[in-house]
């Protein structure tokens, strides 16, 4: 009964700097550095079951991270730049997948 059940994990923390200085005739100087810091713990979890041989039943929850990010273009009676926070985001999967024969597979899951 327990060998039906397989988990999986994983943990992943990141790290970002970014930075940026500019001076060129299209742009308006950016002599003093801009810089931007992220950093952020994902992770991720999964738990399957084998129904059948050819039956799986499974279910996830990850975590994602973008990291902050800098622009340099020329705006109009801007800085020269612009910026982004990071972002983070949580998502969650459940579903069934199966072979149906040695070459088709019918899957479904939900988002």
């Amino acid at each position: 009964m327990l060998d039906a059940w397989t988990f999986t994990g994983n943990v992943r923390w990141t790290a970002d700097v970014k930075s940026l200085t500019a001076n060129g005739p299209l742009t308006a100087p950016i002599t003093v550095p801009v810089k931007l810091r992220g950093n952020f713990v994902s992770w991720d979890a999964s738990i399957a079951y084998a129904l059948t041989d050819d039956t799986n039943l499974y279910a996830c929850a990850a975590t994602g991270f973008r990291a902050p990010s800098i622009q340099g273009r020329n705006l109009a009676f801007g800085s020269g730049f612009s910026t982004a926070r990071s972002d983070n985001v949580m998502s969650y999967e459940a579903g069934i997948k199966s072979y149906v024969t040695d070459t088709l597979r019918v899957n479904l899951g939900g988002f």
